[in-house]
């Protein structure tokens, strides 16, 4: 796999160069890591940005005693925007199996979505994992991380900076280098994706629709959690792991979600494939930024309110 060849030479150009940095590219360079998709979406809600955009302004190619002193400052702030990212930095290294930290099961977590999004649909549209997806790749990448072989736990410890520089140098890559990517991203995500991880994603992702759902969601954001859904289903239609009857399931339901059809939903079949446990989730990400999520018993029942399907 050519993925590990370039690893380490993502490394070294993900992180940001100094022409107009943005508040995010001063936290890479602060904590020296790049951050994922989720992380910046969270860290651009907090406010207290706008005092780090003007110190950005100023640096022009800092040192290593610069960062130093500016670490100590920002550790200081107890405006949101540095407090949070000083919470998940902490989250990043928590380590999920020995030698693998957190920041690389999400990483990955991202990096399946959009892969499967580029193979299954030939679209690049970014579309976050939720909590529940986040959580099922996490799992899996824990269970099976004793038999991985060291060169694809060498792969996933660098996974952030791959996935970093990924996002960045997509857009503006040659169609052929595109397509050489794809394929490769294709015989991974064949050995990686067996039809019964595709049916505890899909799980996860009807989890996370569920979740949506009681949010009272705008339309972006139910149309990402359906989307989630579109994914796994057209994953279950591929050859390697053909289960089309479940995959016309999951994108009905999907269908009827985005419809908001009133009426029963029957879904007893597809609840009883997918194994959705007989549970309430509280998901990994807490107002206070704790983990991991954790799981309580509690009665469970499909049902319909303000037009959409839920799990109770």
């Amino acid at each position: 796999m050519r993925l590990l060849k370039i690893v380490f030479l993502m490394l070294l150009i993900c992180l940001p160069s100094w022409a107009g940095p943005s508040p995010i590219d001063l936290v890479e360079w602060l904590f020296q890591r790049p951050l994922n998709c989720v992380e910046i979406q969270m860290l651009s809600q907090q406010a207290g940005s706008d005092t780090w955009s003007q110190v950005a302004a100023t640096l022009d190619h800092p040192t290593d005693s610069q960062r130093a002193s500016l670490m100590q400052r920002f550790k200081s702030d107890t405006q949101p925007f540095a407090t949070t990212a000083c919470k998940l930095d902490v989250l990043a290294h928590r380590e999920i199996a020995p030698g693998l930290q957190f920041q690389s099961s999400e990483a990955f977590a991202e990096w399946l979505l959009f892969g499967m999004a580029v193979i299954d649909r030939e679209d690049t549209t970014q579309v976050l994992p939720g909590p529940h997806f986040r959580d099922a790749v996490q799992a899996t990448l824990v269970g099976q991380w004793p038999t991985l072989s060291p060169h694809y736990r060498e792969v996933l410890v660098g996974f952030p900076g791959y996935w970093a520089n990924m996002r960045k140098s997509w857009p503006g890559m040659t169609f052929e280098n595109k397509n050489v990517t794809v394929i490769e991203w294709q015989n991974n995500l064949a050995n990686v994706l067996q039809k019964a991880d595709v049916i505890r994603l899909a799980s996860a992702s009807l989890q996370d629709l569920q979740d949506t759902v009681r949010s009272n969601p705008t339309p972006q954001q139910l149309e990402i959690a359906c989307e989630r859904i579109d994914f796994c289903a057209r994953r279950l239609r591929r050859p390697d792991v053909a289960d089309p009857q479940l995959a016309d399931q999951l994108s009905q339901f999907a269908a009827q979600v985005r419809q908001q059809e009133a009426g029963q939903l029957e879904s007893a079949a597809l609840m009883q494939k997918l194994d959705i446990p007989k549970v309430w989730y509280s998901p990994i990400w807490t107002d206070d930024l704790n983990f991991p999520g954790y799981w309580n018993e509690g009665p469970w029942g499909w049902g319909w309110g303000n037009g959409y399907p839920y799990l109770w």
